[in-house]
């Protein structure tokens, strides 16, 4: 406002409600950056620090290195390297942040996996946007790395198994078989892959001469009630005698989904001893 000699009065208003409204809208943006239990770290063109979130922060701070806004990305990187987080590479910490740099300006965006030497696994998925900066996103993939490692080895344990391995789903239908149960089940034309009926494995045995009528459940009607069975016990274990000879023995176990895990060892040397020493004695 602006009082005038004559005692007259100016007032002149601006409508800020958009700025405010930008203002309130930042500030909570930056607020959940600030929350979220990702690594957010935001650089400039000059590969200088504008921004970092408490989870970014404290996972500098743990390895000696203060992330406020002004640092160089190479400053970081250099510093985690002297933390022995990181391998000293072949060229310097600088020319490395150019380089991706030049990879962002190329791809506009990247995704990739950091494996630091105490064993935590970050992804990153990095951004550069239309006036040369740069955002950072991380999430700590470590736990979920360990579990893929294991399911791998555990799974390339069951491949290798001399045992038959099945594992059927609630409607019978398989998830999947090792190189053993897929071999024994191809000499007798059936093809172990993923989503074939265990019922019609069966009915191919049978078709096959493996098997004969009634040896089992091939119909829907007798297939639930196997399974009715199976549930009230949590686990069975029988014998099969093949038209062949072959005798294996089969343990099924019912989890907690109404999946069927199943395994078949042969057991035909075992039971052909069994039978002469029987003779014998």
């Amino acid at each position: 406002e602006t009082k005038f000699e004559d005692g007259s009065l100016l007032s002149v208003y601006t409508d800020i409600t958009e700025r405010k409204k930008r203002e309130e809208t930042n500030s909570r943006l930056n607020e959940a950056i600030e929350l979220i239990q990702n690594g957010v770290m935001f650089w400039d063109q000059d590969n200088r620090l504008i921004l970092a979130n408490q989870i970014a922060r404290d996972f500098q701070s743990q390895h000696g290195f203060d992330l406020v806004p002004g640092v160089h990305r190479s400053e970081m990187r250099k510093a985690m390297v002297a933390a022995g987080l990181l391998p000293k590479p072949a060229i310097s910490a600088e020319a490395d942040v150019e380089g991706q740099r030049k990879r962002l300006s190329e791809q506009g965006k990247e995704i990739r996996e950091v494996t630091f030497s105490n064993g935590i696994v970050f992804l990153f998925a990095n951004t550069m946007l239309s006036d040369g900066s740069v955002i950072n996103f991380f999430t700590d993939i470590t736990e979920r790395k360990n579990r893929e490692e294991t399911n791998s080895r555990l799974n390339e344990a069951i491949e290798r198994m001399q045992t038959n391995v099945m594992f059927w789903d609630k409607d019978g239908l398989l998830i999947l078989a090792n190189q053993k149960s897929r071999d024994f089940q191809r000499q007798y034309g059936f093809d172990m892959v993923p989503g074939v009926s265990r019922v019609d494995m069966r009915k191919n045995l049978i078709e096959k001469g493996m098997m004969l009528e009634g040896d089992t459940a091939t119909d829907e009607v007798e297939r639930r009630k196997e399974r009715k069975l199976l549930e009230e016990k949590g686990y069975d274990e029988r014998e099969r005698i093949f038209t062949d000879g072959t005798v294996l023995l089969f343990s099924d176990t019912i989890l907690p989904d109404g999946s069927v895990i199943n395994f078949a060892q042969d057991i035909t040397e075992r039971k052909n001893r069994e039978e002469i020493n029987q003779r014998l004695t």
